[in-house]
């Protein structure tokens, strides 16, 4: 069965286990449960709770993870979910040069953001307070653009007429031509 057809056959729980997902970017799942909400009798204010607890149950494991893992242990981790461990190094230098603001862009790189959080002793409180605040935003913001979109389903299928084609591959030539003009340019001053 695929993440789609799971979502829809289990509703809020399908919803869960596609959030914990960890090679299904969160941006799909969550705007497909939108999309759910709008298809059937889901609540948009459960989806987004439910969403948002599932980021802090799984964001916290990772943190402990990070927190409390042996170097072997991470270096599998690192290694299963590609994550490198220069970027690794490179998060912790921006959270000791910028502080703990950054944990809020952590939707963007979950698992990162998390491990790495444990692994520089960023508090539990400071780490799931900036967790909830940004998932909120996140799980609200792509729930409620798949209800949007769901909604317009029709004008999806049907897809862009011949002419918005046509203006679009006109722009991206137009915009080919003018940065290779410009290169061309540079490299003659």
């Amino acid at each position: 069965m695929d993440w789609q057809g799971m979502m829809e056959t289990y509703g809020y729980l399908g919803v869960v286990v596609a959030i914990i997902m960890p090679f299904l970017p969160s941006e799909v799942p969550l705007a497909y449960a939108g999309y759910l909400v709008h298809k059937t009798e889901l609540s948009l204010v459960l989806m987004v709770m439910l969403a948002l607890l599932t980021f802090i149950v799984t964001q916290n494991i990772f943190f402990s993870i990070g927190r409390f893992g042996s170097d072997r242990a991470l270096h599998w981790i690192f290694r299963t979910f590609r994550i490198s461990e220069t970027r690794m190094n490179q998060f912790k230098a921006n959270m000791d040069s910028r502080g703990k603001y950054i944990l809020l862009f952590s939707p963007l790189w979950r698992m990162g953001f998390a491990i790495g959080a444990g692994l520089t002793g960023v508090s539990r409180a400071a780490f799931t307070i900036a967790t909830a605040l940004s998932f909120f935003a996140w799980s609200l913001f792509f729930i409620w653009t798949g209800k949007l979109l769901g909604a317009r389903w029709h004008v999806i299928v049907e897809g862009p007429s011949k002419e918005w084609i046509a203006v679009f591959l006109t722009g991206v030539v137009l915009a080919f031509v003018w940065i290779r003009w410009r290169r061309k340019k540079m490299r003659n001053n």
